[in-house]
């Protein structure tokens, strides 16, 4: 404040030192109202002497209200004692501006009532008179919030790591690689407790999966140099479980550069990779055997063939008349009867081996060995061992058996076609074999090939023709029946044997219009036998039925419209069927064998003594009559257990009710023989070969009543026919004509 001279009443001119003490007080309240805290001075009492603008922000008051006013009693809650206590002890009265004094925090109170926290530092000023402080006071209630905003960040951000499916970790870089942190999801994924996981330095690594334990080191320790890593492996977790995690994690490097820290995350992959493996398997396996498929057992061929010295084996096997199961119980049960095949296969063959289906019934086998032609043998001997027994279909037994194909050394197109050309041959000559590949396979499938075109194109009325072989009474001679054999003749390839023809006629179902022509044929033939020639009076006709034309729903339809056309009564007419035609599927074979005999229509099991020969199906099936097989009849002389061995067959028949009739007798002694064993009928070459319609009409016509002794010129040669290459064709399992027969 300006000075008056009081003697003069003007106005004095200030001294130096007063102006420039005014001009300190001015700029140091200007400095303190300007300065962005709260500050208050108050004297010795408490009264506030200055207020700045921050203090009329933060309390709500303007600076004059409160000038002369007790601070404590203005901003502090009167009922809040503990405020009141700590504001009294926040006055340094000993001290002297050495600084800042003690910090306390109080609740405070602004004009409108509202309440929050402050930070409030008193200190004592350094100037002459009476105490004066100044009290420097910090709104917490912004520090607080940030402090919650940060807090409820953590919280949010802990949640959100421990919610997450992964393990989180942070490791340290030094030489123990310590764990820093590492989210509890641990406990779940592994079931080591947290404390387990972070304390125990040697855990991870005695859990790493043996094969992946190398590897994944090898990426930690390459990851402590700054490189990070991204990798899949395997931990066994407490309960010896396979847990598969993705580990992924980054380089945390400190204010100079180095790697501090590892940071990163463990994904458990397991759901993953069990889908990927299960993809996998089924794309290499087959879905309903389990058994490896095509492609995955061409690669094993294919890796065999690479590190075998001494070669290999593939072995293909197709399942003989599986399409009769097919129609018989539907895909469903036919596909359990797959099931059971691979089951028996896998059981049946060393662990060495490998078994795949690569087809519908096609199965196949590997054999790596020091000797893969004999282990092949064993192979195909296990086979047909394991599929001896029955399969049990909805209350029946099916007999299973296999055509089996084998091919040894080469590469992988070659084994596969060798296997499956031996494979079709063993079907075509008889089933329920196995044939070994060479080279004159090569020819025969040409030879098949070339047959089944003209086989598809012949005309059955024209083409074909039947040739009858007498069945004679043994004491009398007397011709009591004829079998009706199918011939071919080929227009430029002449007579083809019934062996080259019927199995390509079998497998392309050619054969039940084939068979449905035969039965017309040879009833028509009987009954003009019958009205031309006496001694045919009582003649029945034998006819050969194949597999298919028993499994065809139409069957007996067809026998009837056959009797009928020729007008003949049922028991004219007797069907041979083969042990083969009905052990796939006994109750269907029954229920149709049944409606024959309810007929009248006589039933002959043939070449009774070469398949299954089964007791039961003898028994439970309704034949009239059985048919010694051509090979047990030639031993007879040949072999010293021949006769024991009809003679058991005979007294069979006998106990069982039914006739007998014995095929290939050749010679006196055989015929003999059978005399003396009690069989009462037989055919073969000894009486007489398979003559035309004609030639066995003249046999019936000049012979003394009949009798077979009288035989035309050249009918009683002991010639077998013959395949066009000039080799024996064996045949079984029956069909129109099937044979030769003797």
């Amino acid at each position: 404040m300006a000075a008056y001279r009081a003697d003069t009443g003007v106005r004095a001119l200030p001294s130096v030192a007063g102006r420039a003490r005014e001009f300190a007080e001015a700029h140091a309240n200007a400095v303190l109202r300007a300065v962005l805290d709260v500050v208050v001075t108050i004297d010795h009492r408490g009264s506030v002497l200055e207020f700045n603008r921050a203090a009329e922000e933060l309390f709500g008051y303007r600076r004059d209200d409160v000038l002369g006013r007790e601070l404590a009693g203005l901003i502090l809650p009167r009922t809040d004692r503990r405020s009141h206590r700590r504001w009294s002890e926040a006055f340094p009265a000993d001290v002297v501006g050495a600084g800042l004094g003690r910090r306390v925090e109080v609740i405070a109170r602004n004009a409108d009532g509202d309440e929050f926290p402050v930070e409030v530092a008193i200190t004592r000023l350094e100037l002459p008179g009476p105490p004066i402080f100044t009290a420097s006071i910090r709104d917490l209630g912004d520090r607080r919030r940030s402090e919650e905003r940060v807090r409820a960040a953590e919280e949010r951000f802990r949640t959100l790591v421990e919610q997450l499916p992964l393990v989180v970790y942070v490791d340290a870089i030094d030489d123990d690689s310590s764990n820093i942190y590492s989210s509890p999801q641990v406990e779940a994924l592994l079931g080591y407790s947290l404390a387990e996981w972070r304390h125990d330095r040697t855990l991870f690594v005695r859990i790493l999966h043996p094969e992946d334990r190398e590897r994944v080191l090898e990426a930690h320790r390459s990851a402590h140099t700054g490189e990070g890593l991204s990798l899949e492996y395997r931990l066994i977790a407490r309960d010896g479980s396979l847990v598969w995690v993705h580990d992924e994690a980054r380089t945390i490097v400190g204010p100079l550069g180095e790697p501090v820290a590892l940071q990163g995350y463990l994904l458990d992959v397991t759901a993953r990779k069990e889908a990927e493996e299960q993809l996998r398997h089924q794309a290499y396996h087959d879905h309903l055997t389990g058994l490896p498929n095509r492609t995955l057992f061409k690669q094993r061929v294919e890796d065999a063939i690479t590190r075998s010295e001494q070669g290999v084996a593939v072995l293909i096997l197709d399942v003989d008349d599986f399409k009769a199961v097919n129609d018989r119980f539907g895909h469903m049960d036919a596909d359990a009867v797959l099931r059971d095949i691979g089951s028996r296969l896998r059981v049946a063959l060393p662990p060495t081996v490998t078994v795949a289906r690569i087809g519908g019934d096609e199965f196949a086998v590997l054999v790596e060995s020091d000797d893969p032609g004999r282990d092949a043998a064993k192979a195909a001997q296990s086979v047909s061992d394991a599929l001896r027994a029955p399969v049990h279909m909805a209350g029946v037994e099916i007999f299973v058996t296999a055509s089996i194909g084998v091919a040894l050394g080469g590469d992988v197109d070659g084994l596969f076609r060798q296997a499956d050309l031996a494979m079709y041959h063993a079907k075509a000559t008889g089933k329920a074999q196995a044939v070994v590949y060479d080279r004159s396979l090569d020819d025969d499938l040409g030879e098949r090939l070339s047959l089944l075109g003209e086989l598809r194109r012949a005309r059955i009325d024209r083409e074909f023709v039947l040739h009858y072989q007498p069945v004679v009474d043994l004491e009398t001679g007397d011709v009591v029946g004829a079998e009706a054999l199918l011939r071919w003749q080929h227009p430029t390839r002449g007579i083809v044997a019934p062996g080259d023809f019927i199995p390509i006629a079998e497998e392309s179902g050619l054969i039940v219009p084939l068979g449905r022509w035969v039965l017309r044929e040879a009833c028509r033939q009987l009954a003009r036998w019958r009205a031309e020639e006496t001694s045919a009076r009582a003649l029945q006709i034998s006819v050969n039925v194949s597999a298919r034309q028993l499994q065809a729903a139409d069957f007996v339809d067809d026998v009837r419209e056959a009797l009928a056309g020729a007008g003949l009564e049922p028991r004219a007419l007797v069907l041979e069927v083969t042990e083969a035609s009905v052990v796939h599927d006994p109750a269907r074979a029954t229920r149709m064998l049944d409606a024959l005999r309810a007929m009248g229509v006589g039933l002959v099991l043939d070449d009774f003594g070469t398949g299954y020969s089964s007791l039961a199906m003898l028994d439970a099936l309704p034949f009239d009559g059985m048919k010694l097989d051509r090979s047990s009849v030639m031993r007879i002389g040949a072999s010293g257990g021949a006769v024991p061995l009809v003679r058991a067959i005979v007294d069979l028949g006998r106990a069982l009710g039914l006739s007998l009739v014995a095929e290939g007798i050749e010679n006196e002694h055989q015929l003999a023989e059978l005399r003396r064993l009690g069989v009462r009928e037989g055919q073969g070459f000894r009486f007489a070969r398979p003559l035309p319609a004609t030639d066995f009409q003249l046999l019936l016509r000049h012979g003394a009543s009949g009798r077979a002794q009288a035989r035309p010129p050249g009918a009683g040669r002991k010639v077998r026919e013959q395949s066009p290459r000039g080799r024996l064709v064996p045949t079984r399992g029956g069909g129109p004509g099937a044979g030769p027969k003797a």
